[in-house]
């Protein structure tokens, strides 16, 4: 029974987070809002930067470029002041 335990909780900590990725591509610093069913973050993302991890299920909202709605593990990407999924 303990073997099993141990089995089980290795498997549920090495499972995948399936967090949504931010890549912002432009050159110039962007300010964001990420709101998700735990609240809402307001902050900002440097020029050839990546968050990781900043949401299961958000919308994100970057100042001067748009919103879009995103879950599980995609990665968000800032290009050429547009929003797309990848």
């Amino acid at each position: 029974m303990r073997k099993t335990l141990i089995a089980l909780a290795a498997l549920l900590l090495a499972a995948p987070a399936f967090a949504v990725n931010l890549h912002n591509k432009d050159s110039k610093k962007y300010d964001i809002r990420i709101e998700s069913p735990n609240g809402a973050t307001s902050t900002s993302i440097d020029s050839g930067t990546v968050r990781n991890d900043i949401c299961k299920k958000c919308k994100i909202k970057v100042s001067g470029v748009g919103d879009i709605e995103a879950e599980g593990s995609v990665t968000v990407i800032i290009e050429k002041g547009k929003l797309s999924k990848k």
